[in-house]
């Protein structure tokens, strides 16, 4: 009799055949499978390479939950529309007439991507737009690849689980960038990684903490998976899951597994540290083989790299200007980063948080030209703009790709595509053309919202033309207030008078930016 409740073992005696494989359900070659298609935790994250059968499991998983367990049912989620289309007929439907008692549990519906499997339903969805969403029920969300998932719309997914008693996600995908998506839901988890026994000495390998240190040549020239303490060879079906984080709080919270081909035997060694050695895409290397979080240098800032232009200067509670000036607003308070401009580089003077009523005062204290967001208080932006029509301007993006900036002194706005913008204040910081007050709470705030905001490449879901996006991975408020200041740079007058300050200023960056003073922490980038 086959246990209803156990995907694991309703799996092994049906032995369904799986079409992706060529042939039917076993653990062997896939022995780190067993453990996820016996987890029953009510969070589980699977950070995983191409091709090592987890959405095989996914799906199998969504069947039998339907049949057995749910009530309203699964929302299964794919990357883009087509994607939808593609895994209905190429992946399910091939699985279900591979399988005649599978097919038999499944129930056409009207709409191609809904199906009826038991007393519940499978919804298919893609995670590019929120449309069909809106009025799905579910007690289960599955994310198919969340890292090309539109943050927006995990947000919506979630809520279609508010009134069921399992609310359950699951979601597993190639990784990206590091903190987003599939890596940020895994380091929130347990953090499980598989460690292979040496039948040799006994001790545990991970080969993905190890690599490549792990990968090593016989005698013959072939490579093997070694022991990290004695270099024997290890079999990874000679593994044991283990968990590294204790606030995943195991089966009751938050269970996550992190797997590559390495553990693979289907993909040969030799291809993988081929590819180690040769790549042009270190990116696709590190996020489909080794399941691993990767993104260039020049795509974002670190903390330290930020808290490089720092100086000995410290933070100026007002300033004769003309001063720039970018806001970061909300319901209740602002982020404001003030700035003279002197030769085209911002020093910034002023960095801090204020309430709205605080903000006339600052324009008059630095004499300042601004630029504000003008979207989540559409009516304090424009009250405020007219206030200082001439010398404040509230911003508004456009999905207009590559086009430069447009400003409507009339109606005291400016309108820019967003990725342009923030392009170009990434740069500034980057290439060291602006200058820091010296690291105090405030400055090394400014720093982790710079670190926390990362430059992906993504394809439209319609026209398939690819382009750059910006992400918010955490708090990144002086960071857009920084792109605003940036913004209204263009429209500071130029001014030649120089005081000594200004002067010193200036030997300061000369000496910075020959090497002469690499920053207020030395090293330097």
């Amino acid at each position: 009799m086959v246990n209803q409740t156990s995907l694991a073992v309703w799996c092994q005696e049906k032995a369904w055949f799986l079409p992706s494989a060529g042939k039917r359900f076993t653990w062997d070659g896939h022995e780190y499978l067993k453990e996820p298609y016996d987890c029953q935790a009510q969070f589980q994250s699977y950070m995983k390479a191409a091709q090592l059968g987890f959405s095989e499991k996914a799906v199998l998983g969504a069947i039998h939950d339907c049949q057995y367990r749910l009530k309203s049912g699964v929302l299964y989620l794919i990357p883009t529309k087509t994607d939808v289309t593609d895994f209905s007929k190429g992946r399910f439907k091939p699985l279900l007439d591979e399988n005649p008692e599978l097919k038999a549990m499944v129930q056409e519906t009207d709409a191609a991507n809904i199906k009826r499997i038991g007393k519940a339903m499978l919804y298919l969805r893609g995670m590019r737009t929120t449309v069909g969403l809106k009025s799905v029920p579910a007690d289960k969300v599955v994310f198919d690849e969340i890292d090309e998932a539109v943050p927006s719309m995990v947000d919506l997914a979630m809520k279609r689980m508010s009134h069921s008693e399992f609310q359950e996600v699951e979601a597993l995908s190639t990784p990206t960038i590091p903190e987003y998506g599939i890596h940020a839901m895994f380091l929130e988890s347990d953090q499980r990684h598989w460690f292979i026994r040496c039948d040799a000495c006994g001790e545990f390998t991970c080969l993905e903490l190890e690599f490549p240190n792990c990968i090593k040549r016989n005698h013959r020239g072939e490579y093997y998976r070694a022991c990290k303490k004695c270099g024997a060879e290890i079999s990874p079906a000679n593994g044991v899951w283990v968990p590294s984080n204790g606030k995943g709080n195991g089966e009751g919270g938050k269970v996550g597994y992190r797997v590559s081909q390495l553990v693979s035997q289907y993909v040969p060694l030799a291809t993988i540290m081929d590819e180690f050695r040769n790549t042009k895409f270190p990116a696709d290397f590190w996020n489909s083989r080794l399941a691993q979080p990767y993104i260039e240098a020049t795509h974002r800032l670190e903390v330290a790299y930020v808290l490089n232009l720092c100086s000995n200067f410290g933070m100026e509670g007002r300033d004769k200007g003309p001063c720039a000036m970018g806001i970061d607003t909300s319901a209740e308070r602002l982020h404001v980063v003030a700035a003279r401009v002197e030769s085209g580089v911002p020093r910034v003077i002023w960095i801090g948080e204020h309430p709205w009523e605080d903000l006339d005062d600052l324009m008059e204290r630095y004499n300042a030209y601004a630029v504000l967001d003008g979207v989540p208080e559409p009516d304090k932006a424009r009250d405020f703009v007219k206030r200082h029509s001439g010398r404040a301007w509230a911003c508004s993006y456009t999905n207009a790709v590559n086009k430069p900036e447009r400003w409507d002194d009339a109606e005291n706005r400016v309108t820019v595509y967003q990725t342009l913008a923030m392009d170009a204040s990434h740069k500034i910081l980057q290439e060291k053309k602006a200058i820091l007050p010296r690291a105090m709470d405030e400055v090394q705030e400014f720093a982790k919202h710079c670190h926390n905001v990362a430059r992906r490449k993504v394809e439209d879901e319609e026209t398939g033309n690819v382009h750059f996006t910006w992400l918010k991975l955490a708090d990144d408020h002086y960071r857009r207030a920084f792109n605003f200041l940036v913004l209204a740079m263009c429209r500071v007058p130029v001014t030649e008078h120089k005081d000594d300050s200004d002067k010193a200023l200036e030997e300061y960056y000369d000496q910075m930016m020959s090497g002469e003073l690499p920053g207020a922490f030395g090293g330097g980038y």
